[in-house]
C-alpha cells in the first residue's frame, strides 16, 4: 500500500495527500495537514483544506466519498 500511495502523488504533483490508519469503526478524523509519520486511527475522515486529497486503501470493503457543498466540505470512509 505504501508503494501505492507514492506512485498516485507522483500522479498528482499538486495535491498534498492524507491517509489515516484504518479501521472498522466510527471515528472519524479531521485532516489539514498531508500525512507524515504517525498516521490517525479512523474510519474515515474529512477535510475543508483545499488542495488536500483523503486517500482510502480498501481491499474487501466498499470506500464512499462525500462532498458537502453547503459546508464545501469532503469525506474520505473506508
Amino acid at each position: 500500500a505504501s508503494a501505492n500511495k507514492g506512485a498516485v502523488g507522483l500522479a498528482f504533483p499538486h495535491y498534498r495527500f492524507a491517509y489515516i490508519h484504518q479501521i472498522h469503526g466510527l471515528n472519524l478524523v479531521e485532516q489539514n495537514l498531508p500525512s507524515k509519520g504517525d498516521l490517525f486511527t479512523a474510519d474515515a475522515h474529512w477535510t475543508k483544506s483545499r488542495g488536500l486529497a483523503l486517500g482510502i486503501v480498501t481491499a474487501d470493503c466498499v470506500p464512499l466519498l462525500i462532498y458537502n457543498s453547503s459546508l464545501d466540505l469532503v469525506i474520505a470512509v473506508h
